[in-house]
């Protein structure tokens, strides 16, 4: 399964760097960013050179909901039925897919993703009295 970090700017490459530094060097999984100036089109050539066309299993990780990497994403998924695609992503996120991805399909682990993220976030208090 292909993995596919997707975000605005640098937030991808550096999500990938970072996660590397836990894992050590990944295979199958790319970052890829929209910087000022790209055009949705320009993206979405990007996609489709890292995804190839072939119909391998692919997930997307993208920063935001209805961001342009988002966007583009579930339209060149649109048709294509071994794609699914996440957003809100996050350092849990994406280790969890990473680590994850030989256990199951790219649409249950993208299930299992979704069901598990609630837990990655929190707030902590310190109770001073």
């Amino acid at each position: 399964m292909k993995i596919i970090i997707a975000s605005h700017e640098n937030l991808a490459q550096n999500m990938l760097q970072t996660a590397e530094i836990f894992l050590g060097k990944t295979e199958d999984v790319s970052a890829v960013g929209l910087y000022e100036g790209d055009s949705p089109e320009d993206f979405e050539e990007m996609l489709l050179k890292l995804v190839g066309k072939d119909d391998e299993q692919t997930l997307f990780l993208c920063d935001i909901k209805s961001g342009t990497p988002f966007n583009s994403a579930c339209r060149f998924s649109h048709g294509r039925k071994n794609i699914s695609v996440l957003y809100g992503m996050n350092l849990a996120m994406v280790l969890e897919c990473i680590t994850s991805r030989s256990e199951m399909n790219v649409h249950s682990l993208a299930e299992r993703i979704v069901g598990m993220m609630s837990k990655t976030y929190g707030a902590f208090r310190h109770d001073t009295q």
